[in-house]
């Protein structure tokens, strides 16, 4: 981990992993607050694929896009060598997918909540010139407050 980004937060257990690196719970050494640091390491996303593109210009785009309540916000960005670490909102550890697979088919209501965040959340990259491109139930993320119910 970056030698600034241990300064300033206290990285906790790992709480995801993906293709390109890993998410670790982190907490702010001068607030106290919890946040989320996703690691990625750059030589996996080096060269010119689209993939690869993406990932490296994801900070720019959700600099770009904040504040929006229905999207992760960006916090503070680090690099060294061989990581680019991105400190984002923290959410829960339950995503859509995961919801529906524990609670299976959510009620009118339910469904209401999740599209209604989610399309304020589309308008607002779409005003940006911004197409996220892998919209799944994978990738809707709950923060600690969402209420379904």
């Amino acid at each position: 981990m970056s030698e600034a980004l241990n300064r300033d937060y206290q990285i906790c257990e790992e709480i995801g992993r993906g293709r390109f690196g890993t998410v670790f719970r982190c907490f702010s050494r001068s607030t106290g607050g919890s946040f989320a640091v996703k690691s990625i390491v750059k030589s996996l996303v080096s060269g010119d694929s689209l993939e690869a593109q993406c990932l490296l210009t994801e900070p720019k785009i959700l600099h770009l896009l904040s504040p929006c309540p229905h999207i992760i916000q960006l916090h503070d960005l680090y690099e060294d060598e061989t990581h680019l670490h991105m400190v984002i909102d923290l959410c829960s550890k339950q995503d859509l997918h995961d919801l529906i697979i524990t609670n299976g088919v959510l009620s009118e209501n339910e469904a209401r909540v999740v599209l209604t965040q989610l399309m304020k959340a589309i308008a607002h990259c779409h005003a940006y010139g911004v197409i996220h491109r892998d919209i799944k139930p994978d990738n809707i993320l709950f923060d600690e407050g969402m209420q379904l119910r």
